[in-house]
């Protein structure tokens, strides 16, 4: 493949990684809420699905799953920034939005324990997308310095 069609299918990878990630975060049965007895009580009675956009999961004290769908979101309109502008400093913020999406994903391994398949799937893709926008920042950054690999 040349180098143009390299680049555009790196785009829409930039794009279409956290839109499915944010689509899956939507599904229902994403997240699978427990339920116990009393607050004080420590044993799970059964877990009800839903998905991270469920303000009774934020109302229960889990605000991970809210906020990995926030960043997800921001992380596609920042995506799409990059679409337009695409310069080191904004690869770098689609980055941290990435990780941070990252981090809020992985922090309902606090609060339950476990995630579904859709929460590890979320996990793979914004690791990959996080691959992605480093390898490329790099390689911009190295080619305005004039480093050749």
């Amino acid at each position: 493949m040349d180098n143009k069609a390299v680049k555009i299918l790196i785009r829409m990878a930039r794009i279409l990684l956290p839109l499915g990630a944010l689509v899956l975060s939507l599904l229902h049965g994403s997240y699978q809420m427990p339920v116990k007895e009393t607050a004080e009580s420590t044993e799970i009675m059964y877990r009800i699905a839903t998905n991270y956009l469920d303000l009774r999961v934020f109302d229960s004290g889990n605000w991970c799953p809210l906020l990995c769908t926030l960043l997800l979101g921001a992380t596609v309109v920042t995506a799409i920034v990059c679409l337009f502008k695409e310069t080191e400093n904004s690869l770098v913020t689609l980055a941290t939005f990435a990780s941070l999406a990252l981090v809020a994903c992985l922090g309902n391994l606090v609060f339950i324990f476990e995630l579904t398949w859709q929460g590890w799937s979320i996990v793979m893709i914004q690791i990959i997308l996080i691959t992605v926008t480093a390898v490329q920042e790099i390689r911009m950054e190295n080619a305005r310095k004039g480093i050749k690999f």
